[in-house]
């Protein structure tokens, strides 16, 4: 695993350490119109929104940027079920949720990351949760579903 910076700041994970069933996967592929992830999978950390005011400081310019921090010490575990979530603008993606006490450990892990960028807090809270997309319509990431707002 490691940090990457491309306008948001993803947890990269490479396929082969993606702590997911392959089961779920399976159903993944077998969900109409979907198409499943090529190469590595992400956990979006912190949101293009959240970290536009700072990708000065990150001397961005379209760039991805891999991260020097230390990606987190725990493990990324998931729930068991698969979930669906259709957008208005089309944009549909099939994903699993980190089960809570991942969640709550990379709430406080992405706490660590904003002081160290210098992001505001009260700016920046994420609401969302945290999870991987398994498919989207293309099988790309960028047309997978982007927050995900409830448990």
């Amino acid at each position: 695993m490691h940090l990457k910076y491309s306008g948001a700041v993803m947890l990269v994970i490479p396929a082969n350490e993606l702590n997911v069933s392959v089961k779920l996967i399976e159903q993944a592929s077998q969900t109409e119109g979907q198409i499943v992830m090529q190469g590595d999978f992400h956990i979006t950390l912190m949101s293009v929104a959240a970290m536009k005011p700072y990708r000065a400081g990150l001397c961005w310019k379209g760039k991805t940027i891999m991260l020097e921090n230390p990606p987190p010490s725990f493990p990324i575990n998931f729930t068991d079920s698969l979930n669906y979530v259709e957008e208005v603008d089309g944009k549909s993606s099939t994903f699993v949720l980190c089960d809570a006490e991942t969640q709550q450990k990379l709430h406080e892990y992405v706490k660590e990351l904003m002081f160290y960028f210098g992001v505001n807090e009260n700016e920046a809270e994420r609401e969302g949760c945290y999870h991987v997309s398994l498919s989207s319509k293309t099988g790309k990431t960028s047309d997978a579903f982007g927050p995900i707002w409830t448990l």
